[in-house]
């Protein structure tokens, strides 16, 4: 899967469950997605600890607008911002996208 993560994105809302997570006293959070076989792992970064939402793709749903995606699996959700040539994150959406549709099967 040549070339499976997003790059750098920044967080700019996230449900309570993640906010938690996230040190208060932190500007800026930042966080990166990669995707995986059967799902994507959203790593997210505070000052001191790295955590990783995991979402397979059944569950994985993803919006696009200017300037930012939303990424929700039913029941947890983030907003993140990416940087202003979006080329690269619209090439990392299209794989996300592909991947999901080849194996959204869900579970047995």
């Amino acid at each position: 899967m040549n070339g499976t993560g997003s790059g750098r994105l920044i967080i700019k809302e996230a449900s309570d469950d993640i906010l938690e997570l996230i040190n208060k006293s932190v500007d800026t959070a930042y966080s990166n997605i990669e995707l995986r076989p059967k799902g994507v792992i959203v790593g997210i970064k505070s000052i001191h600890e790295t955590f990783f939402w995991v979402i397979p793709h059944y569950l994985l749903t993803i919006y696009k607008n200017e300037g930012h995606i939303s990424v929700y699996d039913g029941k947890y959700k983030m907003n993140l911002s990416y940087y202003k040539d979006g080329k690269p994150i619209m090439k990392f959406l299209s794989k996300v996208m592909e991947m999901k549709a080849n194996n959204s099967a869900g579970p047995i």
